[in-house]
């Protein structure tokens, strides 16, 4: 057994043994919570359990983990209630379901034994008696969303840029995203803003920051487990045109999705058709924008849609009166959440008609600033219910409260996930943030946080200032960054 699949393994709590097999338990991922059963089962069915993995099917139990040791196959696989596999498929394919898979798992996995039993229930993954649910029409996704990654510099930046941290790291692009990994590695689908262009070509823009990096740079999203991008905001173009057309090549030959204005992307994550949608709305274009966006990604036949964001004033903790607006709109328009990007501080959260907004993500993997006053950060996640093209759940959702560096001196560029009193912080921050909104309260991992009796915007920018060094160059800003 490998060293990453051993790690793999101690991320689950064992709950007890399910029914009379000694080989078969009841486990807790204690990073998503999900309950799963872990078995035991021969080494020759490891082609069959790698199948299902890769091919989730709705009508047989989802596979999360296929360990091999020396004797046999650990298997880690969605908990189901009532029946064992054998069973089920037996009721599926007497109903007409026919399917060469199914009948290759039939002959060959009819040893697994699923019972009732007295589970602790977690955040939407079993329901009060203790079971999941399973419909033939019903498929389950988690979404992780992140603030601004920057995979570059400015010319004009000296010391420690996200460069040189690349090379005082040998090339390990494994490094920037790691304690973030287990989040990502555990949803379905990852976005990210990328704040920066990919490209070794064009002239740098007339702009106070503009920001490149390798084309390689991609490695850090991929070994990050970052599946999509929006590439909405205003940095994808500060080598001009062509910066925008390398940086969409080398995310294509990645294999990361990317999303922007009126290039809408809809994405099939087991089974379910996400859309996402990107709008830049500093130009006042969103408006306008909205409604094709929308469009694409309906008749693409999105089942779930994402809207992304790019608004606000920058180092402002509030969002203003236009961004409320088109939030709502873009909810009221289809959207499933919506994201919000650019102020590069944290902002709050808003529940509209159900539906979840967070106005600004923060910083995340951020090389446009080598020490920001304010780290502070976080991870969106949420995990969307589909029945027959439609989402029944909108409450599974929590919030990672996080530092976008893992030492308080400097950014490293290593988002990483907050602790103690801080976690209880900068969760207590956003629901600030977030009570001048509306009545929610926020759910975070690991914490609540305390409802405030704020009544007005009082927060806004700070009048604080910090010296950022680029080579000789000193550059004021306020909060954070202003680019």
């Amino acid at each position: 057994m490998r060293l990453d699949e051993e790690y793999c393994l101690s991320e689950y709590v064992d709950l007890g043994r399910l029914g009379d097999n000694e080989k078969v338990h009841i486990v807790r991922n204690q990073v998503n919570g999900v309950i799963g059963v872990r078995k035991y089962v021969a080494l020759d069915l490891e082609e069959i359990y790698l199948f299902l993995k890769e091919n989730p099917n709705a009508y047989i139990p989802k596979i999360y983990e296929c360990i091999q040791t020396d004797t046999n196959l650990i298997v880690i696989e969605e908990y189901l209630s009532g029946k064992n596999l054998e069973e089920m498929l037996k009721e599926k394919l007497k109903s007409g379901i026919k399917n060469l898979a199914l009948g290759l798992v039939l002959s060959a996995v009819a040893i697994t034994s699923f019972g009732c039993g007295d589970v602790e229930q977690t955040s939407g993954e079993l329901t009060q008696s203790g079971a999941k649910t399973q419909n033939a029409q019903e498929q389950k996704i988690t979404i992780s969303c992140a603030g601004d990654c920057t995979l570059g510099t400015d010319a004009a930046f000296g010391g420690v840029t996200f460069p040189v941290e690349v090379q005082n790291q040998g090339g390990d692009y494994s490094y920037f995203l790691k304690n973030v990994q287990k989040y990502f590695t555990n949803d379905d689908l990852t976005i990210v803003n990328f704040e920066g262009t990919l490209t070794e070509r064009g002239t740098r823009e007339d702009k106070t920051f503009a920001f490149r990096g390798k084309p390689e740079y991609t490695k850090v999203l991929t070994e990050g487990s970052v599946e999509a991008v929006t590439l909405a905001n205003n940095h994808s173009r500060d080598y001009g045109d062509v910066s925008m057309e390398d940086t969409k090549k080398y995310l294509d030959e990645a294999g990361i999705a990317w999303f922007e204005n009126l290039n809408a992307k809809v994405m099939d994550v087991k089974g379910v058709k996400v859309g996402l949608v990107g709008l830049y709305a500093l130009n006042g274009s969103a408006e306008g924008n909205l409604p094709k966006a929308m469009e694409q990604v309906k008749n693409g036949g999105a089942e779930v849609i994402i809207v992304q964001i790019h608004w606000g004033v920058e180092g402002d903790n509030y969002p203003q009166d236009s961004q409320i607006s088109l939030a709502h709109k873009a909810i009221d328009s289809g959207a499933d959440l919506v994201i919000g990007h650019h102020p590069h501080v944290l902002q709050g959260m808003e529940c509209y008609k159900g539906r979840m907004i967070a106005y600004s993500m923060g910083n995340f993997c951020f090389g446009g600033n080598q020490n920001p006053r304010d780290k502070d950060t976080m991870i969106y996640r949420q995990a969307f219910t589909v029945k027959d093209g439609k989402v029944t759940d909108y409450n599974d959702y929590s919030v990672v409260p996080c530092s976008l560096s893992s030492t308080s001196s400097r950014n490293n560029y290593q988002p990483t996930p907050a602790e103690g009193s801080e976690k209880q912080r900068i969760a207590d921050k956003i629901q600030k943030f977030s009570d001048k909104l509306g009545n929610i309260n926020v759910k975070f991992e690991g914490v609540s946080a305390q409802k405030s009796d704020i009544e007005t915007r009082s927060e806004g920018k700070t009048d604080d200032s910090e010296n950022r060094s680029g080579g000789n160059k000193t550059i004021e800003t306020e909060n954070s960054i202003i680019l």
